[in-house]
């Protein structure tokens, strides 16, 4: 089932919701997923299926609980409740409407703020400014927010690329993307959950013709990428494949066939990634030295997001390699997994988009680790 506005959890979902959100609320800590695998089981549930059962939107991989790429959570992997989770726990209101009131803060910060003409990045805003404003709409005294109360940004698709800075005047910078504009002025947790239904429908592609998926589509999710590569490291990351292939990159697919022929322009993109080799470590693909390269350059916590987003680039690469060589299928089986489909595909133009919108998303990660390391 998609998620959609006004979809409501069976009353298993809930349990596993209110065991979720329960140790949040109570210690301001996401759980593991061991922890609720078991909990669940002492119950006479199995965590698993509840889980997969939830309704979540195919293109942005929302719903009721976040836990990064994997098709399912990892025993130690955080799981987490989005606002679509959290509103339907009773305990979690005032957390909900927090959540929501800096959401269109940020919204209308971003809608009023004045553009320059001649500059591509995105506006930023100070945590100072938000919480004047944010508080300033309820007539109390400003509070500091801090980098804490604003890391649930990353699970919410109005957020998403959203980007919270380092910077030694301001304490913390908030970089403002477009899509926050649509959420200025929200009413409450139902106004918020509608304009997010809104967003995502339009954003899942079409299934009729040929279009391009604006505005999360690859070729700019690599672009976006290879800038804050060049502006980090010097040189350039991605070799551009031309115009003809870049645009099979975008264009949605009808038949195994078009599948193919798409996979195999993001696996040449894949391929020619200039990175750069680690010594004592082999050659083997470029992805395989990604990460390996970036564990060099990055601080130790950004690597579980590096290794996350690179294994969905890899998986990615698998799929296009299933088509073409004999004795993959296991491999195959685990990649279409990891992206979040079924193996073998039943419906390409679904699953096309699945994997435009699951690699764009891990480029804009492997950005995202990247640029917050830009003034250090």
């Amino acid at each position: 089932m998609i998620w959609a506005p006004g979809v409501e959890p069976t009353a298993e979902q809930l349990r596993l919701l209110e065991t979720i959100g329960s140790i949040f609320l109570q210690h301001h800590r996401w759980p593991i997923w061991d922890w609720v695998d078991e909990v669940l089981e002492r119950e006479g549930l199995a965590a698993d299926a509840v889980l997969m059962s939830m309704p979540r939107d195919p293109t942005f991989r929302y719903g009721f609980v976040s836990w990064g790429f994997a098709r399912a959570p990892e025993p130690a992997h955080h799981v987490k409740l989005t606002i679509a989770g959290l509103r339907h726990l009773e305990a979690a209101s005032v957390l909900v409407g927090d959540r929501c009131a800096l959401i269109s803060t940020l919204g209308a910060i971003r809608a009023n703020v004045h553009l320059d003409p001649f500059d591509t990045g995105w506006p930023r805003t100070t945590m100072r400014q938000v919480s004047h404003r944010l508080y300033a709409s309820r007539h109390m005294p400003p509070v500091d927010i801090t980098k804490a109360r604003m890391e649930f940004l990353s699970e919410e698709p109005s957020t998403q690329r959203c980007q919270l800075l380092e910077d030694p005047s301001e304490v913390w910078l908030v970089e403002l993307s477009p899509q926050v504009r649509r959420f200025a002025d929200l009413r409450d947790v139902d106004d918020y959950l509608e304009r997010l239904g809104s967003m995502m429908a339009e954003a899942r592609p079409p299934s009729e013709a040929p279009v391009l998926t604006s505005p999360f589509t690859l070729p700019a999710a690599f672009d976006y990428l290879d800038t804050v590569w060049q502006l980090k490291f010097g040189k350039p990351l991605i070799v551009p494949p031309g115009l003809e292939r870049s645009a099979r990159l975008v264009l949605d697919v009808a038949t195994s066939e078009e599948a193919d022929t798409a996979l195999s322009a993001l696996a040449e993109v894949l391929k020619n990634l200039r990175v750069p080799g680690v010594e004592g470590f082999g050659g083997g693909h470029p992805l395989q030295r990604l990460v390996q390269y970036l564990a060099t350059q990055l601080p130790e916590e950004a690597m579980p997001t590096v290794s996350e987003a690179v294994s969905i680039l890899d998986a990615a690469r698998q799929v296009r390699a299933s088509f073409q060589h004999v004795g993959v299928q296991p491999r195959a089986v685990k990649a279409f997994t990891d992206l979040g489909l079924t193996y073998p595909v039943a419906e390409w133009p679904s699953a096309w988009g699945q994997i435009q919108a699951v690699v764009a998303h891990a480029c804009d990660r492997l950005r995202q680790e990247l640029h917050s390391t830009l003034s250090t």
